[in-house]
């Protein structure tokens, strides 16, 4: 992948695309009952688990991100990626919640596309490789780091497509339900 400064200069002059949902998403039911605990909505659409624990595009701590799939399938896998990284564990019995979203996605950076990870320096596996261990290891991951590049302030929020087993998920920055 290029470089991050690289990476600002290339995201500048690709063609971004519109996606409709409806869009799938889990939530670890432990954080949706601390939300309601502490007084506060569900906060499913707010992302803030990604910001509190990381995710394949948002370094720990940096911002909040809401991770959708076009498949319930695929957003679960993509869901308890974190657990199953290793190997060791293939179904976690850990409850989650599941919610479904209608909306458009604008803006979005189609990370499916050959041409966009040509001009990126990067490639499908390097998009779907695991990014736990990089985290883990204080490195962080290729897709964190254009995670961090996309979200730069003063950019418009953009939103990011990786090709799954059975449909795609998206990285969403900023989103506002129809309906």
């Amino acid at each position: 992948m290029l470089s991050e400064r690289e990476l600002r200069r290339a995201l500048r002059r690709k063609p971004l695309i519109g996606a409709g949902g409806p869009f799938h998403g889990f939530v670890d039911l432990w954080f949706v009952h601390q939300s309601l605990a502490g007084g506060r909505g569900t906060e499913i659409l707010a992302g803030l688990g990604a910001k509190m624990l990381g995710g394949r595009f948002t370094p720990r701590g940096a911002f909040e991100t809401l991770y959708v799939a076009t498949t319930a399938e695929t957003a679960r896998i993509e869901a308890e990626s974190r657990i199953t990284v290793s190997g060791v564990v293939r179904a976690p019995s850990k409850p989650y919640v599941h919610f479904m979203v209608c909306g458009r996605l604008q803006k979005v950076l189609n990370l499916t596309d050959a041409r966009v990870l040509e001009t990126l320096k990067t490639t499908a596996e390097e998009m779907t490789a695991s990014w736990v261990m990089g985290q883990i290891q204080g490195d962080g991951a290729p897709t964190q780091m254009l995670g961090r590049v996309v979200i730069l302030p003063g950019e418009l929020k953009r939103f990011s497509f990786r090709p799954a087993r059975t449909g795609r998920t998206a990285a969403v920055w900023r989103f506002c339900p129809t309906g």
